[in-house]
């Protein structure tokens, strides 16, 4: 073979090696580009199976747990008609749900929001004449059957400019909180965090949560937290207002 065909015969050699390199880089980073996204994919629908909250309509308060230890409690503000998942009954539900997604995140407090968007609009505390949906929402879903509702009717936690009410039942269905406080919670869990209203006592379902107690004996009749109620113990009159739509 004369040194002209010996070189031509190297030099596809060194084409088809580079070429077959070049497959090869190209095959890895498909694989690493791959694996990336199945850890990204993870990571994005990982649960958060740590916190918990629960919340007592008869205190009116929230605690959350770690792993069952105690870590924070708030005053929040439930239903002003009661406890139930009926539609169009502007209740809290009562049982477990979970936190279905959030929204918000590093909005500016007092941040308005509609359909889960920011309006662009700002409002201060207890502001006269206004009840916007404001600075974080925890969309709740249902996990049980006396909660299936809970998500198709738009029950969150969130933020509130009344915050005067705070501290007792003055909700559309929602679960309100301070602005400060819903912040807080919203840096603590994540989705897939369980959501617990009760009625009874906070103080009973954290010694339930510690195996302390196997059930609350001394507590308020459920059926009269299930009763609406509104300023001087009169029946709360219905709402004039789309349950989507108002600040819950």
């Amino acid at each position: 073979m004369t040194e002209a065909g010996r070189d031509e015969v190297g030099a596809v050699g060194e084409a088809m090696g580079s070429s077959s390199g070049t497959l090869i880089m190209r095959r890895g980073f498909f694989l690493m580009g791959m694996a990336f996204l199945v850890t990204m994919t993870s990571c994005a629908t990982r649960y958060d199976r740590d916190h918990k909250m629960i919340v007592s309509a008869r205190d009116q308060k929230m605690v959350v747990l770690k792993k069952g230890k105690k870590i924070r409690e708030y005053n929040i503000s439930t239903s002003k008609f009661g406890l139930g998942d009926q539609k169009g009954s502007y209740r809290t539900p009562l049982g477990r749900m979970q936190v279905a997604s959030k929204h918000g995140g590093g909005s500016a407090k007092g941040t308005v929001f509609k359909a889960r968007k920011p309006t662009g609009e700002v409002v201060k505390v207890n502001s006269p004449g206004r009840d916007p949906i404001v600075t974080r929402i925890l969309w709740l879903r249902g996990l049980e059957a006396k909660t299936k509702n809970a998500h198709p009717r738009c029950i969150y936690i969130h933020g509130t400019p009344e915050e005067r009410t705070i501290g007792t039942p003055a909700s559309y269905g929602c679960i309100r909180m301070r602005s400060k406080d819903v912040i807080d919670l919203y840096r603590i869990v994540g989705v897939g965090a369980i959501v617990e209203v009760v009625p009874w006592p906070i103080k009973y379902s954290v010694a339930i949560e510690r195996g302390e107690m196997r059930h609350p004996d001394d507590v308020l009749e459920t059926e009269d937290l299930l009763r609406p109620v509104s300023g001087e113990g009169r029946m709360a009159s219905s709402p004039s207002r789309v349950e989507a739509a108002p600040g819950s």
